[in-house]
């Protein structure tokens, strides 16, 4: 009768628990350009959907990317230029991307000058020996960059796209290379700027990145709940679409990153470039310093 009882408990238990399986790790960007609760909003809505997730939070996208490579963390929500990375190494692939509320999922480059500066006409003698401010590891910024220039851009690097814009307005930089949606934001702060020219191609926007390493299951359950998210009108999710200005999500394919890809190989990245770009260059400028 004893065993019996203790049976009962046991499947009230198991029953009554969440159904969470495993654990799923999200790489988290906390810096001052991060909201970090949105994160915590998506936590817990996971959470409420059998979903188990926990942050794991890391100062930069290169530390993240690093720590996603050695499996510490499953999934991460990233920019083009490192998804195209992940890709390009084959230790991640493309699940979703969100589609803000005004309609868009992808961006591109553009050009930022001071107003009268003369246009760029796709020439590289426009850009040569012009300092140039652009975002680090971003398809519309450093990347840009230097798949044009290679070794010979004169280059500083910022930590954002706003922060590129400033390098422009203090005078330290001549051309500030930054995502076209964060310049349809701020163009009104600078009024004495202007856009001279641009990059045509479409890059992902804020891509689900998975790595090869991650439970298949919880990758694909994750993926239908997010399909599905723009139809959940729930408080919780009215919360996370604020949070995040979206609408939705819409799934995302490697071939949806054609033109991010070329792009990166034309700015240098194999499938043997480790995450530590800016330590290569270092290295490979003093190998030649030396010959």
């Amino acid at each position: 009768m004893k065993l019996i009882v203790q049976s009962i408990i046991i499947c009230i238990i198991l029953s009554t628990g969440p159904a969470f399986s495993k654990t799923i790790k999200i790489a988290v960007i906390q810096d001052k350009h991060t909201e970090g609760s949105t994160y915590l909003l998506l936590q817990d809505y996971l959470k409420s959907k059998n979903i188990d997730a926990m942050l794991y939070s890391y100062g930069s996208y290169l530390l993240a990317a690093k720590n996603f490579e050695k499996g510490v963390v499953d999934i991460m929500f990233t920019g083009s230029g490192i998804a195209g990375w992940m890709i390009i190494k084959n230790i991640a692939y493309p699940v979703v991307r969100p589609v803000a509320k005004e309609g868009w999922s992808t961006y591109s480059a553009v050009i930022i000058a001071p107003a009268g500066s003369s246009h760029f006409t796709g020439e590289l003698s426009a850009l040569k020996g012009k300092r140039i401010a652009a975002c680090e590891l971003a398809s519309s910024g450093e990347f840009f960059v230097r798949s044009l220039l290679g070794d010979e851009s004169d280059l500083v690097i910022t930590e954002s796209h706003s922060d590129a814009l400033e390098k422009l307005k203090s005078g330290v930089v001549d051309i500030a290379v930054i995502k076209n949606r964060v310049w349809d934001v701020l163009k009104k702060k600078y009024p004495g700027f202007e856009q001279i020219s641009g990059d045509k191609a479409e890059h992902p926007n804020g891509t689900l990145m998975a790595s090869y390493n991650a439970d298949k299951n919880i990758i694909k359950k994750l993926k239908t709940l997010l399909l599905g998210f723009e139809n959940d009108r729930s408080p919780q999710a009215m919360r996370i679409k604020t949070a995040m200005n979206i609408k939705g999500f819409i799934l995302t394919q490697e071939k949806d990153f054609e033109q991010t890809l070329a792009l990166l190989k034309k700015a240098g990245i194999s499938e043997r470039s480790e995450f530590v770009f800016h330590e290569d260059l270092q290295s490979s400028s003093k190998k030649k310093n030396n010959e």
